[in-house]
Order: C-alpha cells, then sequence, then structure tokens
C-alpha cells in the first residue's frame, strides 16, 4: 500500500467510526427503552437488538483499533514528510543565499570597476587640463585616494643631471621623516630604485623583510609593512616609480596590480607632457636670455671694434695723414724721411687690421682646422701675455665642423683671457680629446681661484655664459670647477653630431660630472 492509499484508508476509518457512532447510540437507546418500561414490541425484537448492538459495538471498536494504528502511521509519515520538507527549504534558503552573495559579490565587483574606470576617465580629463607638472602629481594622489585612502603613497622622478630619484609628491607619509631619509640616503638603497632599474613592478606582503636596509628603518618609523611599486613608462622610456604602501598586511592581488599599472601607464603621459612642456618653456627662457646676451656681446664687440678703430686705428691713419701732408712741403731727405715714417705707421696699420681681424675670427680655422688655429693661438697669446700654455691632445688632429670648431676654439679662447686676467698664474694647461661622437675640451690652471657661486650671483659672467652658451647649442655641456687659492678648471664635451647631447665621453678629464654647472 503505498503512502496515498494509507491516507484514503486513514480518512476512510475515521468517516466510518464517526457514522457508525449514532446506530450504535440509538439501538442502546432502544433496549435500554424496552427493558425499563417493558414496551411489549421491543421487548420481542430486544433479542435481534441486543445482537445487532454487540455487533456494532465490535465493528465500532475493531475501526476504532484500525483507525488508531493508521493515524500513528499517518502521524510518522507526516513527521517525515514535514522533515523532507524542512530539508528541502533548507537547502533552498542555502541556494538562494549563495545566489544572494554571488548577487552582491557581483554588484561590488561592477561597481569596483565602474569606480576603477571613472577613476581613469576623471585622471586622463584632470590631467590633461593642465601642463604644470606638480598639478598633475597632486591630481593623480587625489584620485589614487578615492580606491586606497589608507595607504601611503609616493611619486618619484629621475632627475637625469643629479642621477637620482627625487620625490616629487606624496600622500600620507611624514613629510620631516621622509625629507630626512632622502636626504640621508638620496634614493640609493630604496623599493622605488629596484622598481626604476628593473622597469617592472614589485610587490612586497612584508616590506620589512626586503634586505634594503635604509628602507627597513624608515618603514619601520613610519609604521608602514606592505608594498606595491609600479614604474612610470611613457614612450618606452622609464619616468619614476609609483609607490604605494598599507600599515596592515595587504596582498596586492594580480587584478589590483594590474589596475594600479594601468593607472600610472595614464599618469606617466601625463608626466611626461608636463615635462616636455617644461623643458619647451625653459627653453624658451633661455632663448630669450640667449638672444638678450647676444645683443648684449654684439654691442660689446661694437664698442670694442669703434674703440680699436677710433683709438688706434683712426689715430695711425691721422698721424699719417699728417706726415703725408708735411712731406708735400719738403724735398730731398726730409720728405724721405716723413715717407719713411709714412710707410712705418701703415706697416703698422696692416698689422693692427690683420690682428682685428684675427680676434673676429681666424681664417685659418676654416682653412688648416681647429688643432693648427690652437697652437698658433697659444703662441700668440704666450707672446702677449707671457702665461706659457701646455697642450694635451688625442684625435682631434683632423676637420670638425665648422660649428664645433668655432665652439671649441672660442671656449679655449675665452678661459686663456681669464687666465690672463684674473689667475695670476704663469702656466695653463689645455687637453682636448676626441672620438667618433664627442670633443672633449679642458683648461686647467693653478691660479687664484673664485668663490664660483658668489660669482654667479653677482651677475658678472659674461664670459662664463658665453662658453656655457656655446657648448649649450651644440647640445653639450659646460663645467667650471673653482674655488679660492685652487686654482679654476672649465671643462666642456661638445658632441660631434647633431641631436647627440654631450653624454658618455671616455675621457677621464670629463668624467664624473661632479661639479657645479653654469
Amino acid at each position: 500500500m503505498n503512502n496515498q492509499s494509507d491516507l484514503r484508508l486513514v480518512s476512510s476509518l475515521k468517516s466510518f467510526s464517526h457514522t457508525a457512532s449514532l446506530p450504535v447510540i440509538l439501538v442502546g437507546c432502544l433496549v435500554l427503552v424496552g427493558w425499563m418500561f417493558d414496551i411489549v414490541i421491543l421487548k420481542s425484537i430486544l433479542p435481534g437488538l441486543l445482537i445487532i448492538f454487540a455487533l456494532l459495538i465490535w465493528l465500532y471498536v475493531r475501526s476504532f483499533s484500525r483507525t488508531d494504528a493508521a493515524w500513528k502511521w499517518a502521524e510518522q509519515e507526516l513527521r517525515r514528510l514535514n522533515e523532507e520538507l524542512e530539508q528541502r527549504v533548507v537547502e533552498r534558503t542555502a541556494q538562494l543565499e549563495a545566489a544572494n552573495r554571488d548577487l552582491i559579490k557581483d554588484i561590488v565587483e561592477r561597481e569596483r570597476v565602474e569606480q576603477r574606470v571613472t577613476v581613469l576617465h576623471d585622471l586622463n580629463l584632470a590631467v590633461t587640463s593642465t601642463l604644470d607638472l606638480q598639478s598633475v602629481l597632486n591630481i593623480l594622489l587625489d584620485k589614487i585616494d578615492l580606491l586606497l585612502p589608507s595607504a601611503a603613497t609616493s611619486v618619484r622622478l629621475f632627475d637625469r643631471e643629479g642621477g637620482k630619484l627625487e620625490p616629487m609628491a606624496f600622500r600620507n607619509f611624514d613629510p620631516v621623516e621622509l625629507a630626512e631619509h632622502h636626504k640621508r640616503w638620496g634614493g640609493r638603497q630604496s623599493l622605488t630604485k629596484a622598481v626604476f632599474e628593473t622597469k617592472s613592478p614589485l610587490v612586497l606582503v612584508d616590506a620589512r623583510t626586503h634586505p634594503e636596509r635604509s628602507d627597513i628603518e624608515f618603514l619601520a618609523r613610519q609604521g608602514l609593512i606592505s608594498y606595491l611599486g609600479v614604474p612610470l613608462i611613457a614612450r618606452g622610456e622609464i619616468l619614476g616609480a609609483l609607490s604605494f604602501f598599507t600599515k596592515e598586511k595587504h596582498q596586492f592581488t594580480t587584478e589590483e596590480v594590474e589596475f594600479l599599472s594601468t593607472l600610472a601607464g595614464h599618469a606617466a603621459i601625463a608626466i611626461d607632457n608636463a615635462q616636455l612642456y617644461e623643458q619647451v618653456r625653459a627653453g624658451q627662457e633661455q632663448l630669450r636670455a640667449l638672444s638678450h646676451r647676444l645683443a648684449e656681446a654684439q654691442e660689446a664687440e661694437r664698442r670694442t671694434i669703434s674703440r680699436e678703430l677710433h683709438d688706434e686705428i683712426g689715430q695711425a691713419l691721422t698721424a699719417l695723414k699728417l706726415k703725408l701732408d708735411m712731406s708735400i712741403h719738403l724735398s730731398g731727405d726730409g720728405a724721405k724721411a716723413h715717407l719713411g715714417e709714412a710707410r712705418a705707421l701703415a706697416n703698422e696699420l696692416i698689422a693692427r687690421v690683420r690682428d682685428l681681424s684675427l680676434d673676429l675670427r681666424p681664417a685659418m680655422l676654416d682653412d688648416l682646422g681647429l688643432l693648427p688655429t690652437l697652437r698658433w693661438h697659444f703662441r700668440r697669446y704666450t707672446a702677449q701675455t707671457n702665461v706659457v700654455v701646455d697642450l694635451e691632445q688625442s684625435g682631434i688632429e683632423r676637420l670638425f665642423s665648422p660649428e664645433v670648431a668655432t665652439a671649441a676654439y672660442r671656449i679655449v679662447q675665452e678661459a686663456l683671457t681669464n687666465v690672463a686676467r684674473h689667475s695670476g698664474a704663469g702656466t695653463v694647461g689645455v687637453r682636448l680629446l676626441g672620438n667618433d661622437e664627442t670633443l672633449s675640451v679642458c683648461i686647467e690652471d693653478r691660479g687664484v681661484g673664485f668663490d664660483l657661486h658668489a660669482t654667479l650671483s653677482s651677475g658678472v659672467t659674461s664670459g662664463l655664459s658665453g662658453m656655457r652658451e656655446r657648448a649649450f647649442s651644440l647640445g653639450g655641456k659646460l663645467v667650471v670647477e673653482s674655488a679660492p687659492g685652487s686654482g679654476t678648471r672649465v671643462k666642456a664635451l661638445l658632441p660631434l653630431s647633431p641631436g647627440k647631447e654631450g653624454i658618455s665621453s671616455s675621457s677621464a678629464w670629463l668624467n664624473p660630472w661632479r661639479t657645479d654647472e653654469v
């Protein structure tokens, strides 16, 4: 018998028990009335009624016993069904809770993705609205604060001239501690340096275990634990690094590293644009200053030429004219004497004009090249100043381009002029080294020297500025070393090809560049 048949039997027995109870009561009443009141008719059928009553009682008791057993079975079955139902409810509830958790996770993930997309979009809009480097960096860190509000964030950019990673912007760092740390170590031992050198992200769950001693001490004082550093790369060139620190252990996921690397890529483009703009603006300012100094130099040169023409050549021409005028009125030996003096003045004028022409630009520089012209200049310089020039050279027995030859000649000429005027030295050393890429020039004396910073601050540096501008115009460098009582050294590095800046010379005279640049 299946469950449904059993339930129908229980229902039938229950109905029968209720239905059979009425005849039993009726027959019982008839038997009782007939017995008590001695009714003839009832007494005649009393045996039959008793049999019927007994039969009904038997059927009622039997049905009741079967109903009780069925009820017990039904109760057990209902309990079992209830337990199954409760189990199904629990399972379904668990499924709904899991689905709800997945839905919430999807919603949170979608919101996170939307937030990140929004941050990237806002960052692009913000950083393209300005070309000021510091403003770009501040906008970048403001946007990062929305994603990682409790993280300590810093941006370090590579300073090409200083050769160090400089902290340009930061959040949630102690500025005094950061400045002291950078002043002490200068980025020589740092996590950021590792990111910069490898050009790839660096993830550390506990940065305190990293072997860089300087960072361990700094991180301990700041209470920083986990670290993520991503490189700032634009146009295939690394500009610096973007660093994130947390004050609790945090395992940066692959997704977080990829997103923050993407963020750093967008930021690097903006930083590169800002730096290019700064370079263009600085170049324009330098061009204006150069134009101003060029105009001043031209005026000074004109004044010098004018003074030479007026004071020396003009006076000599006046004397020559007087001699010729006097010889007209004389005859014989007197006329010859005056004509001889006139000839001597004419020869002096010719020599003075030649000297003036050579001072403006020696023709042999174009005809014979740099080395013969320098040797001629050194002989002439020694004859005029009694300062002996000690020349050392290698690789310059060739013709350089007019621009390089002129720049090198003028730098040497100006430096020797300064030696004669200011150093008091009796000997000066000039060293030149040429290779396939650069021409290195060094002029050094053991004279009185001078305070370079004080001289630069005074603004009276037209000679130094002129030498620097000649080197700079070729994409090169010029460095001056000097101190009172220690003599002076001028070093120039000139690239031989346009576009190659003055770097990586093999000359021991010029490396390293550890001096003050003017």
